[in-house]
């Protein structure tokens, strides 16, 4: 019970703030609406197709379809398309997931079988528009060799299969999730005040004076910055879908986990820092400092590729924003799911230890 008196005081100090209000929802969405827009064409211009394309091939068996196949490559190479036969089609599919060839094409008694990439989009397309135009190639030549075998080709006779993932994001898209992610680790500016507030205004030794402990004032603050800032997110992530048409995928409740716990890895730093640090100025100037860093790195402002190997990709692989846009990508765009468990746990390991430290240090000090 006294948690919960604690937790309502919490919700109704936050909700009475109409600076908080302002802060945490009007500045990740005017951000966002000048990032998008400003920087459509950063997310679709640029886009460059290799002189050689590189094609991977199995023959499952299909020999009749296999000697046209061959005439067929002869006369493409000759216009910058490189086939090498793979008889491992999880060696070929693998090679189309690292972007090391183009596709993959599989010669079997159905049909053929495209795999292609949605990271190099052009190239899959054109790739399958090369292979469409075989297949009627095909046909054809069977009609005039054999009209029966003809009538049994299949008109789907090529089935393209994407392994990279269904779309990719345009700059409203990106600037959604990174003003999410953003908005989620801005709980530390809140959680900072959580105690030193109570110092601030004179209510600490009225705390300390009644009948509740620490670490029930400590659970009951807590959870209301938790709420409060759940709530910002669910609002930033409906206004940009509805209003601003952002894909936020089919895992929704996946995008919520991994923003919450970035949310409680948030509030368990900045309850720390604000024992940790001397003096109130000392606590407010290591939040700034670190959110600031850690957005920045983390790809808020503008997309970083942390697998260059540079030592600038190093220091943004390290920033825990970055974790999670990489996972939350994964997530909406790729479907995969699985991605978002692995920064999950990372931020509650994290969170659990800064919420070991911050009681350590209440236990230890006199009142709060």
């Amino acid at each position: 019970m006294n948690i919960f008196r604690i937790f309502i005081k919490e919700m109704k100090s936050n909700f009475r703030d109409s600076q908080t209000f302002i802060f945490f929802l009007a500045f990740p969405i005017i951000l966002m609406t000048i990032l998008g827009t400003a920087l459509t064409n950063a997310f679709t211009d640029g886009v460059t197709i290799d002189n050689e394309m590189k094609i991977l091939y199995k023959n499952e068996g299909n020999k009749e379809l296999a000697v046209y196949f061959k005439t067929f490559t002869s006369e493409a190479f000759n216009h910058g398309f490189q086939f090498a036969e793979e008889n491992n089609a999880d060696k070929g599919i693998t090679a189309v997931k690292e972007n090391e060839v183009a596709a993959f094409i599989v010669l079997g008694n159905e049909g053929v079988d495209v795999y292609g990439s949605d990271i190099n989009t052009i190239e899959s397309g054109v790739i399958q528009g090369l292979m469409a135009g075989f297949a009627n190639q095909y046909s054809l030549l069977q009609q005039k060799i054999n009209p029966v075998i003809a009538e049994e080709i299949p008109n789907d006779i090529i089935l393209t299969s994407s392994l990279n993932g269904k779309e990719q994001p345009d700059s409203m898209d990106y600037y959604a999730v990174s003003m999410a992610v953003m908005l989620s680790f801005f709980s530390l500016y809140a959680s900072y005040q959580l105690f030193r507030g109570e110092k601030t205004l004179k209510t600490s030794v009225r705390l300390i004076a009644a009948p509740i402990t620490k670490g029930e004032v400590l659970i009951g603050k807590m959870a209301g910055s938790f709420t409060m800032n759940a709530f910002f997110i669910l609002v930033l992530i409906f206004f940009s879908k509805y209003v601003f048409g952002a894909e936020w995928g089919e895992h929704l409740w996946m995008v919520l986990m991994i923003l919450f716990s970035l949310i409680l890895f948030a509030i368990c730093l900045g309850i720390a820092i604000s024992f940790v640090a001397k003096t109130p100025e000392a606590t407010a100037s290591i939040s700034i400092f670190f959110v600031q860093i850690a957005s920045f790195l983390g790809g808020v402002y503008f997309p970083i590729d942390t697998s260059s190997g540079s030592l600038f990709s190093f220091f943004a692989s390290l920033s825990p924003l970055t974790w999670s846009n990489e996972a939350l990508r994964e997530i909406i765009f790729a479907q995969n799911v699985a991605a978002g468990y692995p920064v999950i746990l990372i931020n509650i390991v994290i969170a659990a230890a800064c919420f070991f430290i911050a009681v350590w240090h209440l236990h230890r000090q006199e009142g709060l």
